[in-house]
């Protein structure tokens, strides 16, 4: 099968948004950025698509909104930065996808769900119900309970847009970051 058949086949997506795709490298979430991504999921919704988002940026906005310095190592400053950035993320994703008539969902995720059936069976549940909707969830890490996964710095969202991909049967995952090519090296 050729990569347009195989695409034509796809049912359901998983769209990774990275940090600086959000913000194009600043601390402030980029409108048109967010605007593009909303028009390009409607775009897939009307084509009959299923999609999920998982949307990095909490702690990178969060921290500019507080004018915080960059990158600080102290877990509770980082805490600190999803719980604001997060919100801040939401309504502008909001306003981004209300211009294309579309309903979204927050779910704050702890990597627990990959490993405990019974929390993974609620979170499918939740998303099947949700798209079935026509809602878009939008999914990210809970950074504010997530001590471990803050500290190790947890992929940015990539590992766990794997595991969302794999839990949902996802037919496709899109990463949008700015590395170039193929990251092959830790």
């Amino acid at each position: 099968m050729d990569r347009t058949e195989h695409l034509r086949n796809v049912q359901t997506v998983v769209i990774k948004v990275g940090t600086s795709s959000i913000t194009g490298g600043t601390t402030q979430v980029s409108a048109e950025f967010m605007d593009s991504v909303a028009r390009q999921v409607k775009a897939l919704k009307d084509s009959g698509k299923k999609v999920l988002i998982v949307s990095s940026g909490a702690i990178g906005v969060g921290l500019g909104a507080m004018k915080a310095k960059p990158k600080p190592k102290e877990v509770p400053i980082r805490q600190a930065a999803a719980s604001v950035g997060q919100s801040i993320l939401m309504q502008k994703w909001s306003d981004s996808f209300q211009k294309q008539g579309i309903l979204i969902s927050q779910i704050l995720l702890t990597l627990d769900f990959y490993s405990d059936r019974e929390k993974y069976l609620n979170l499918r549940n939740a998303i099947e119900t949700l798209i079935s909707y026509d809602v878009v969830p939008i999914i990210n890490e809970n950074d504010v309970i997530c001590v471990k996964e803050i500290d190790a710095m947890f992929g940015d969202n990539d590992t766990l847009s794997a595991y969302v991909s794999s839990k949902m049967d996802a037919d496709l995952l899109i990463i949008l970051s700015d590395v170039d090519g193929l990251y092959d090296k830790n």
